[in-house]
């Protein structure tokens, strides 16, 4: 299998002081304080015993949750990440469920049933495709169990898209020094848009700047709150809501995220 992100137009920083590891998604869509109170309410909420994390980045939250004593499986789309997410996961003496693969082979990866499914990352419109899309969606329903439920983070494309190349914020996180701009960019086609990761080195003293950076051009396919929506009540979820950020309270129309949760009626 291949990564689902296609990542090209790299300029790579000077150097080996800066070098880029593993997905964009990791340094901009990180774990924060908000996300875990989220998904231990969830955990809470529903009795939630086994999870599975169709995109699971470095691993940080699919730890967390096997801390929590859950049963956890991660789909790994690169081998060299095997090793990194398995290391992760001895280090906090928990077990995880791996497999390498990536979320459009659901139903020939993960042969049981789960009360959560998480798909963060902005991760479900690098598949590019409707078919692609629906397809997955459709198997996840299938690997909920009746009363499961399915965590989406995307980008907020009604948002963002009424804009011209704007700035989306992040979370304010460093990571080996580095600093992070996210850029939308549209395309000529309503159903083609780049995402431009502008990956720059820390400030200096006194705010000066140290030099170039690199930018990670990412291919999305802009997913809609109303098509979205549509799709997934053809497919047969339920108690579809759509929220600003984890926090629940955010407003979508004043947000550039995206989430989206959805239940497999129980």
């Amino acid at each position: 299998m291949t990564c689902m992100l296609n990542f090209d137009g790299k300029k790579y920083l000077p150097g080996k002081s800066f070098q880029w590891r593993g997905n964009a998604g990791d340094f901009a869509f990180g774990l924060d304080e908000q996300q875990i109170r989220f998904f231990k309410e969830i955990i809470n909420k529903h009795a939630i015993q086994k999870v599975l994390d169709v995109f699971c980045g470095n691993g940080e939250l699919a730890v967390l949750l096997a801390q929590w004593d859950k049963d956890v499986t991660v789909f790994v789309p690169e081998p060299l990440l095997i090793k990194e997410i398995n290391s992760k996961s001895i280090q906090a003496g928990v077990k995880l469920g791996i497999c390498l693969g990536d979320m459009r082979d659901i139903s020939a990866l993960y042969r049981e049933q789960c009360g959560l499914i998480v798909c963060l990352q902005n991760s479900l419109s690098c598949l590019l495709s409707k078919e692609d899309i629906c397809g997955t969606l459709a198997q996840m329903y299938l690997k909920l169990k009746p009363g499961g439920v399915l965590v989406m983070h995307t980008l907020n494309y009604d948002y963002l898209l009424k804009r011209d190349h704007c700035p989306v914020s992040v979370l304010e996180r460093q990571h080996a020094g580095l600093k992070i701009k996210l850029w939308l960019k549209p395309g000529k086609e309503r159903e083609k848009a780049k995402l431009i990761f502008d990956v720059v080195p820390a400030d200096g003293k006194n705010g000066a700047h140290p030099g170039p950076g690199e930018e990670i051009i990412v291919p999305v396919r802009p997913l809609f709150k109303k098509e979205l929506d549509l799709w997934l009540t053809e497919l047969g979820y339920k108690k579809i809501k759509s929220y600003g950020w984890f926090d629940c309270k955010t407003a979508l129309n004043n947000s550039c995220h995206r989430i989206t949760v959805a239940s497999r009626p129980g």
